[in-house]
C-alpha cells in the first residue's frame, strides 16, 4: 500500500512524493521521498532497488529523507510509515535553501 506526502519549506519550496508500493510490486518497489544532491531536489527513490539513484538524473548521489544526515529534529509525529522506513515531522534539510526548515506533511492520498 502506498500513500502520498507533501513537503513544504519556509523557503517556498512544495512538492509531493510517494511513499511505499502497490500489491503487485511491493516486493521490487518502495517509493521514499529522498534529496538527490545532484539535481538539488527532492525525488521518489526505490529503497528497494540494487543501487539506489535519482529517476531524473540516475545519480547516485541520493539520500533518503529518513537518513539522520538529512534530519535535525525528529518531531513528535510519524507522517507515513513503509515497512520499517519512517518519515516524520520534524525538521529537514531543503533541496532548495539547504536549510533544515523542511517538514513533511500527510499527503491525504492512499493508494494500493
Amino acid at each position: 500500500m502506498g500513500a502520498t506526502v507533501r513537503a513544504i519549506c519556509k523557503c517556498g519550496f512544495k512538492k509531493d512524493a510517494l511513499i511505499g508500493g502497490s500489491r503487485q510490486n511491493y516486493k521490487t518497489t518502495e517509493l521514499f521521498p529522498c534529496l538527490c544532491s545532484n539535481c538539488n531536489n527532492m525525488v521518489d527513490g526505490n529503497l528497494k532497488s540494487k543501487v539506489l539513484t535519482c529517476p531524473d538524473c540516475n545519480s547516485k548521489n541520493v539520500t533518503p529523507y529518513n537518513n539522520e544526515k538529512l534530519i535535525t529534529d525528529n518531531g513528535n509525529k510519524i507522517v507515513e510509515r513503509s515497512f520499517d522506513n519512517v518519515l516524520t515531522d520534524g525538521f529537514h534539510l531543503c533541496p532548495k535553501c539547504n536549510e533544515p526548515k523542511l517538514r513533511f506533511f500527510s499527503g491525504g492520498i492512499i493508494w494500493d
